[in-house]
């Protein structure tokens, strides 16, 4: 791949398509709490119509970018979020069916005996600095930018990240999407809860951060941690969220 070039390859996007159908198919069964079969139909076509449109225009960050596949899935929320809102569906709303959603394609997609080996891996020390050191060589114009944090002697938590740049944030602005921006992040508590992880972060680029700062720790088992908005540390922690209107 010509790494100058501005935008993501629509060839690398092809091979995600079997999780675009895994989502349409887990958005149809989440979406009956709103609507009937006939407009979730509708949805559903508005938003893969927009998936195809958005195919030439994602952020560049290559192939390997260990993130690229949560990129792809985004792309995808960005356009059943647009449909939905047209709606009248809340934000906060929007967020808790995604997580849902989430939670029924990972029970759907990760084996219960390959869970704790996922787990691992993503919590592992070697793991985390050979990615970390990998951005860290910027070698995709939009890839993700961060560096792998050790827990000191008063932490408790298993392993850090603190994340300086993610194509999320351009993702969310070539689509007009900026508001969906910090909504989109709680997806991380109930993907990593599905594999075991639990995480924990104070804020975020999104809410306007200089960083988003992963700490996680493996746990014992798979648990579901969705999370209404306003309840987490990064919502709490920025001001626009917290403030009473007048």
């Amino acid at each position: 791949m010509d790494k100058t070039k501005l935008y993501l390859e629509t060839e690398l996007i092809k091979q995600f398509m079997p999780m675009v159908q895994a989502m349409e198919s887990a958005f149809s069964k989440t979406l009956e709490e709103y609507f009937e079969n006939d407009k979730i139909n509708q949805i559903l076509l508005f938003t893969r119509k927009h998936f195809e449109e958005a195919q030439g225009t994602l952020p560049n960050v290559g192939p390997q970018s260990p993130w690229l596949k949560n990129m792809i899935g985004i792309t995808y929320e960005i356009g059943l979020w647009k449909e939905l809102i047209k709606l009248n569906l809340s934000l906060d709303e929007i967020s808790i069916l995604t997580q849902k959603t989430l939670k029924l394609i990972s029970q759907k997609s990760f084996p219960t005996e390959s869970i704790k080996k996922i787990g691992s891996m993503l919590c592992s020390t070697s793991y985390i600095k050979k990615i970390a050191d990998s951005s860290q060589k910027k070698e995709y114009p939009d890839d993700w930018v961060f560096e792998c944090v050790l827990p000191g002697p008063k932490d408790n938590f298993q392993i850090g990240l603190n994340i300086h740049k993610c194509p999320i944030s351009l993702l969310c602005k070539r689509f007009n999407a900026e508001d969906f921006f910090p909504y989109l992040c709680l997806n991380d508590y109930i993907t990593h809860s599905m594999l075991g992880i639990s995480l924990d972060r104070t804020k975020t680029i999104a809410h306007g951060a200089e960083i988003c700062d992963f700490r996680l720790t493996q746990t014992q088992k798979p648990f579901s941690n969705i999370k209404q908005p306003k309840e987490t540390k990064e919502f709490k922690n920025n001001i626009k969220y917290t403030q009473k209107p007048n």
